[in-house]
Parts: structure tokens; C-alpha cells; sequence
């Protein structure tokens, strides 16, 4: 739930565009060691995160109708974080 609360926040701070008809969503998990682990890991936070840019309205659900992703990768050695870039896809045909 804390993930999903901060994610409608950042967004609301951010000022992200809400009604989009789809996207596409990349993640980069960032770990305070670095080193090797596994980025899949980390799907439940994105699920949450991607939970509440939903709740925030960003897209109407988070089905593949609206949503690509969210593709995880290693962001490297720095402050934990998960770092989201939202690109804008054109609608299904």
C-alpha cells in the first residue's frame, strides 16, 4: 500500500498527464550495493507503483489494452530507488 500511495504523490508532484489512452512503462531498480541480483524480483513494487499511477488516472486500468510493462532492469549502484520512465503509445487499433 505504501508503494501505491507514494506513486499517486510523485505523480501529483510531477504533475503527470492523467487520461492517456496507452503507454509503455520501463523501470530501472537501483540498489544501494549494486552488484548482481535479479531485477524480476522487484515486480510486486512495480505492480503497486503501477497501481497507483492507475488510482491517480494516469490510464483508465492497467491491462495490456492500456499498458506495456512494466520492464525491469538493473539501474546500477546508488540510492534505492525504482526509477520509472512513461512513454506514451499510440491506442490499439
Amino acid at each position: 500500500q505504501a508503494w501505491k500511495t507514494n506513486a499517486i504523490e510523485a505523480a501529483t508532484a510531477a504533475e503527470v498527464p492523467t487520461g492517456l489512452t496507452r503507454i509503455r512503462i520501463d523501470g530501472q531498480v537501483i540498489k544501494p550495493r549494486g552488484g548482481r541480483y535479479d531485477a524480476m524480483n522487484f515486480y510486486p513494487t512495480a505492480k503497486a507503483i503501477v497501481d497507483g499511477l492507475v488510482a491517480y488516472g494516469l490510464v483508465p486500468d492497467d491491462s495490456n489494452q492500456y499498458v506495456e510493462g512494466p520492464f525491469l532492469t538493473d539501474g546500477g549502484k546508488g540510492e534505492p530507488a525504482v526509477v520509472l520512465t512513461i512513454s506514451e503509445l499510440p491506442a490499439h487499433s
